[in-house]
């Protein structure tokens, strides 16, 4: 089988084979290097890989693991830089740009099936251009993000993921909200479950805490992710134990992180919380293993990966019941719910929870069950081989 992808790799695991004109950066998507390993180890599998970044001299074919990467050079006009939040000129053109050099690429590989990951970007729109039989996986929900988070990108992108969930045929849900999503928009779309595939080195970790006052958080820091909340939660479970540390791992701007120091400062937690920065996966899941519970008080969210990688590594968790949280956590069985933007609750919460150590040790061997099940690599590579054979058979 013939496989083509357009997704957001991670770029940085092209290097040293990728010739660049500077530090490139791209989407971490940690869950399409999971899946195209594990689907390249596959026998009769030939996996392509398309996908962009600005920051190269041109476009590149790489050949590495088994997988032929297609690299398309894509930038602002006359620069090498990417485009602008200000500016999306990429967004504005419907991403015209890359999708004729896609759709060349496309032309030439003559592939079996085309995989397109997301409908916030250029790929779903590509494989909707190609006429070529195509499955479309759900990632996040601009027109959603947009109501949380408004931006000019959001704005412009919007009637393009509406157009591709009207135009594709085929979509790979995780959950019943995105599920739902599609089947308003396109109520004769054919829904196929695909979860995400989390790395194997999550599953080698296992939860044993060593501070049992410790509470992680794993995310881009935005208003988004409901970081402020957290801390204005820690704040008063702090009133409860004194000895509680949050540990913030993630990166956002610089200004925003200022914002959020300030705040631990006026809400007097500044030596309850330790700022982490970006890590590796490496030391994520040491975090995770080593923290009594993991926090995602996210305000929007379809199937947040660091949620996925909590309850693979076993890590008691307390979520938001927003978007498709609710499909990963069954609330009071691996993991607990709350209403997002509530810190008194979500402090309840976690009083509760630090309180109970037979209630960490249940949700935490609940979690891990149900993460074997959905996101190992292995399991996920079956369902989507499975799933394009559907579609090829027609």
């Amino acid at each position: 089988m013939k496989i083509a992808w357009l997704a957001p790799y991670p770029i940085n695991l092209l290097i040293p084979e990728l010739k660049t004109n500077k530090n490139v950066s791209g989407h971490a998507a940690s869950w399409v290097a999971n899946l195209s390993n594990e689907l390249a180890s596959q026998k009769n599998v030939e996996l392509h890989i398309i996908t962009h970044v600005s920051g190269i001299p041109h476009s590149q074919v790489i050949k590495k693991d088994n997988i032929t990467f297609h690299v398309i050079r894509y930038c602002f006009p006359f620069t090498s830089k990417g485009f602008p939040p200000y500016l999306p000129l990429n967004v504005l053109t419907w991403y015209k740009g890359f999708t004729c050099k896609a759709l060349k690429i496309l032309e030439r590989i003559e592939p079996d099936i085309v995989h397109a990951h997301g409908t916030e970007n250029a790929f779903a729109l590509t494989a909707c251009k190609s006429g070529l039989p195509s499955l479309t996986s759900i990632q996040g929900i601009i027109v959603e993000y947009n109501k949380i988070s408004p931006s000019l990108s959001y704005r412009f992108q919007i009637p393009i993921e509406s157009y591709t969930i009207k135009k594709n045929r085929n979509f790979g849900c995780r959950t019943e909200w995105d599920k739902s999503f599609v089947l308003r928009i396109n109520p004769n779309a054919n829904i196929f479950y695909v979860p995400e595939a989390i790395g194997n080195l999550f599953f080698k970790h296992k939860w044993g805490r060593t501070n049992p006052f410790s509470v992680l958080f794993v995310g881009y820091l935005s208003k988004r992710k409901g970081i402020e909340v957290l801390l204005r939660s820690i704040s008063m479970a702090k009133r409860k134990f004194s000895q509680i540390v949050l540990k913030v791992v993630g990166s956002g701007s610089e200004k925003y992180l200022r914002y959020l120091m300030e705040l631990t400062r006026q809400l007097d937690i500044e030596k309850n919380v330790e700022w982490l920065g970006s890590r590796g996966a490496e030391e994520i899941a040491g975090y995770l293993c080593g923290s009594t519970i993991f926090v995602l008080p996210t305000f929007i969210d379809n199937s947040p990966n660091s949620l996925a990688e909590a309850m693979t590594v076993g890590t008691p968790s307390i979520a938001s019941r927003v978007g498709g949280v609710p499909s990963m956590i069954e609330d009071g069985v691996n993991g607990l719910l709350v209403e997002s933007n509530n810190a008194e609750e979500l402090a309840a919460k976690i009083i509760v929870l630090l309180g109970n150590e037979e209630m960490q040790v249940e949700l935490s061997k609940n979690a891990r069950a149900t993460a074997l099940r959905r996101n190992h690599p292995q399991q996920v590579a079956e369902t989507v081989i499975d799933v394009y054979n559907a579609i090829i058979s027609g």
